[in-house]
């Protein structure tokens, strides 16, 4: 995640071997994989279709990468360092992983639609006084925020969760505003605070109507 020249990835070189390619650059059937790339420019995937997976594990991002609309498989950013994440309206058949991830700035997927988790498992996020974690209106099978970091709201309104929201271990500050913000979510398994979960700032919530739930 430095500026070696060896490590260093176009982010347009990425996005035209990401949707395909041509006849002498095809990705491989499980889709495009970067481990440790310093990846510049914008990765700007904005209502692309793609039917295979993005993995780009351990990567450092110059700018915020943009999959707004975007229908996918799967998106793995695990361990990698971004400036934010513009993903909203984003339909995953499968799940979006930030596990380990470092983001300096929000991370955005109000009206996303994932078959799978939101996986944020030991990630930190920070966007003080803002809202770094912002997924109203997500459907999603669980969310998962085991051992992670906010600093900054985390919304999560009018959503959709069929499994659990996990945060085990996690700490979320926001101590002038609302740390948490989950009116109207319905979740169907279990929400659980354990294993030394923090939550500095307010907790909002409010049960959602007989016809959300």
């Amino acid at each position: 995640q430095t500026d070696d020249p060896a490590r260093h990835v176009r982010a347009s070189f990425l996005r035209f071997l990401i949707l395909g390619g041509d006849e002498n650059h095809r990705p491989h059937e499980k889709g495009v994989r970067v481990s440790g790339g310093w990846i510049s420019g914008v990765l700007d995937l904005e209502g692309a279709r793609i039917p295979r997976d993005i993995g780009l594990k351990d990567c450092r991002f110059d700018s915020v990468p943009v999959l707004r609309y975007a229908v996918i498989d799967n998106l793995f950013l695990d361990g990698s360092s971004l400036p934010g994440l513009q993903a909203d309206r984003l339909e995953a058949r499968g799940g979006v992983s930030l596990k380990s991830a470092e983001v300096a700035g929000a991370v955005h997927l109000t009206g996303s639609r994932l078959g799978g988790n939101l996986s944020l498992d030991g990630a930190k996020i920070s966007y003080p006084g803002g809202t770094a974690l912002v997924a109203d209106s997500i459907e999603v099978k669980s969310v998962e925020l085991r051992g992670a970091a906010i600093a900054g709201e985390t919304r999560i309104t009018s959503a959709r969760i069929d499994g659990d929201l996990d945060l085990t271990g996690a700490s979320l500050s926001h101590p002038d505003g609302e740390a948490l913000h989950l009116n109207r979510t319905v979740v169907q398994g279990g929400f659980l605070l354990r294993g030394g979960a923090e939550i500095k700032g307010c907790l909002l919530y409010t049960s959602p109507s007989p016809r959300d739930s």
